[in-house]
């Protein structure tokens, strides 16, 4: 089966931007009807960041912020103030510009062998990183051991409760990637008593009580491109039986949504701890010794 074949490709090509560029020439005010739909195509058309990489052509036309032709009055100016403020409005807080070159929908389990592949792929040089709340599906453990082996950098970050026994076979096969050279991190999530507070729910909850590492990611670097697999599925055996849905997307090496998510991966990475150190504390903590893990 090749990369992708279950999946399905979004892009806006060519056609779709010269099309929103007629719809977008109208004015919003001519009618109410199809007012939201002029000002929909007129934010496309202005070949926006997000817009222009879906197009999968790197368009760089736009729509004149300030019309130069304005026969007669015809058509009014758009105001550069007016675009400026709904950009600004679109913006989201720790979410910079991207410009996507193609994103594909990923049904049940595809994505496992979405990121097999890729990871087969990958030539001595390419680096792996892979964020998953538990991982023991053998497809996976072999890819990475055999990817190690050959000069890849690979990078693996899993849940530290999944580790403990959760999932029965996660810590054996962790060791066994760590034995090859792949890098091994255990994680938590962040503290549930603050959630409930932050949300404004009276519940008891112990402060001391931590919440997943929940995420179930992966990033493959190439010398130019870079692949992200974004799914609900785990990286396990069960997970196979389960109804999942996910995303891969294609993107530049340089671009902001995967430098995002390398800085999310680091910050990370600096909170974890090892297997070693985890065992250790597991250990003090039956003998009734307890012992901090470092997060």
């Amino acid at each position: 089966m090749g990369i992708g074949s279950d999946s399905r490709t979004v892009k806006f090509n060519e056609p779709s931007i010269a099309a929103a560029k007629g719809i977008a020439a109208l004015r919003s005010s001519d009618t109410v009807c199809f007012g939201g739909v002029v000002r929909k195509a007129q934010s496309i058309a202005r070949g926006s960041e997000c817009f222009r990489g879906l197009s999968g052509a790197g368009s760089e036309s736009t729509l004149p912020v300030e019309d130069k032709k304005n026969q007669g009055g015809s058509t009014p100016a758009v105001r550069k103030d007016a675009v400026k403020a709904q950009e600004e409005a679109l913006k989201i807080e720790g979410v910079g510009p991207s410009a996507i070159c193609e994103i594909k929908f990923l049904k049940d389990d595809i994505a496992l062998k979405v990121f097999c592949e890729l990871v087969s792929g990958l030539t001595a040089g390419g680096q792996v990183f892979l964020r998953a709340y538990s991982c023991d599906q053998p497809d996976v453990v072999r890819v990475l051991l055999d990817s190690s082996n050959r000069s890849v950098r690979v990078s693996l970050i899993c849940d530290q409760g999944q580790t403990g026994g959760r999932t029965k076979a996660q810590l054996q096969c962790l060791k066994q990637l760590q034995a090859s050279g792949v890098r091994v991190k255990l994680c938590r999530g962040k503290s549930v008593q603050a959630a409930y507070k932050n949300d404004n729910r009276n519940v008891s909850v112990g402060s001391g009580l931590r919440g997943l590492h929940h995420a179930k990611t992966g990033l493959v670097i190439r010398p130019e491109k870079a692949d992200m697999i974004l799914s609900s599925c785990n990286y396990t055996t069960s997970s196979r039986a389960y109804r999942e849905a996910g995303v891969w997307i294609t993107a530049n090496r340089q671009d902001s949504v995967i430098e995002d998510w390398i800085t999310a991966w680091e910050e990370l990475w600096e909170q974890g701890s090892s297997i070693e150190d985890f065992e250790g504390a597991s250990a003090s903590s039956k003998a009734g010794k307890p012992r901090a893990v470092e997060q």
